[in-house]
């Protein structure tokens, strides 16, 4: 993230259980394509995401304050756990509200659409 100039000021820094098994983050790595080479990428999405509770995001703070201006919610995320649904229904209607475009692929993965199903909640 140093590298890349990724801004941190919201990374959330939680206890490291020394193997990864209970904090991580779901990450993608996509390097560029060269020539005919088309862009390859490395999903790493073994556990849901740290923080993964409704709430623990101060949403207004990075769409309003921070100048947001699109918001691109992964379909992904909201499959991960049973909580990312809430977390990404939090964050769009945060986007909404400060006047932030939302950008969302169409198709959402068949486990995101039983886990709202379960809930009773629509995505």
């Amino acid at each position: 993230m140093y590298q890349g100039g990724v801004d941190q000021s919201h990374v959330r820094w939680v206890k490291y259980d020394g193997v990864g098994r209970t904090v991580r983050n779901g990450l993608n790595f996509t390097e560029r394509g060269f020539g005919v080479r088309a862009a390859l990428g490395c999903s790493d999405r073994a556990i849901p995401p740290s923080p993964n509770s409704a709430g623990e995001i101060d949403w207004d703070e990075i769409f309003m304050k921070e100048g947001t201006r699109g918001f691109t919610p992964a379909a992904i995320f909201a499959a991960l756990s049973e909580s990312t649904p809430l977390v990404a229904k939090e964050a769009i209607e945060a986007a909404h509200r400060n006047g932030v475009i939302v950008f969302v692929r169409p198709e959402l993965p068949r486990q995101s659409l039983e886990i709202h199903r379960r809930q009773g909640s629509r995505p």
